[in-house]
């Protein structure tokens, strides 16, 4: 089976799994439509079992995620352009926007403000565990809140120059997101458009834009074996 991965789609498994960009997705689901019909599961399509006892299953890229598409119409849609994207990272005191169209940096936007305090907390979560502070509070607070207007803003004018992207993800602490939909002005896309990033954030800068961008445009390819086999071992 690791042969026939290498010679039909050119990667490479290492401990049972490859991982591959978005380009490579239309070709991997042929390669592996072509061994037979493939089975959803979840968010991943795969093979049926092997009469050695494994299979694959391929998890496409979250810029092209399978969603309720039968396999047809899933490689249909590869077909079509990638199209715009749009990317929020928020931490405190610092935020990344940015917008991808073809997998590639279109327009980008880092902001800094000064909102954490001494102990490493940032204000607005300090002051609805502990209270209002006296020194400097107001000062950490406003820029708090400038920072999610700006982030709100910056967003705005790129939907009305570029329109809407297709798709939308973000990632920051729960408190900051909701702060940020209550932000004014108020975010120019509806929240249950934006989609998490299953990634860890570091602080947000156009380094990290790009990293979480490539963590999304990159697929996961793993050979299983079927689990009573592995008993029998």
């Amino acid at each position: 089976m690791e042969r026939w991965i290498e010679e039909q789609t050119g990667l490479r498994l290492h401990e049972g799994e490859a991982s591959f960009g978005w380009e490579e997705t239309a070709e991997l689901i042929e390669s592996l439509a072509a061994r037979g019909p493939l089975e959803r599961e979840g968010p991943a399509l795969a093979t049926a079992w092997q009469p050695d006892g494994t299979r694959l299953v391929a998890t496409p890229p979250s810029l092209q995620p399978i969603g309720a598409m039968e396999t047809g119409a899933y490689l249909e849609s590869l077909e079509e352009p990638l199209g715009l994207h749009g990317v929020v990272l928020l931490q405190a005191g610092a935020a990344a926007l940015g917008l991808f169209e073809e997998g590639r940096l279109f327009a980008h936007k880092t902001l800094k403000k000064y909102v954490v305090r001494g102990s490493g907390r940032a204000q607005p979560s300090y002051l609805k565990a502990r209270g209002k502070s006296r020194y400097g509070s107001r000062l950490r607070l406003g820029n708090a809140r400038r920072l999610l207007s700006e982030v709100n803003e910056r967003l705005t004018d790129w939907r009305d120059e570029l329109g809407e992207p297709e798709r939308l993800f973000y990632s920051c602490p729960v408190r900051t997101w909701a702060d940020l939909q209550e932000a004014r002005p108020a975010p120019p896309f509806a929240k249950a458009r934006f989609e998490r990033v299953a990634l860890d954030l570091r602080v947000p800068n156009l380094a990290e834009l790009r990293r979480v961008y490539g963590f999304l445009g990159r697929g996961l390819l793993l050979l299983e074996q079927r689990p009573d086999q592995e008993l029998a071992r």
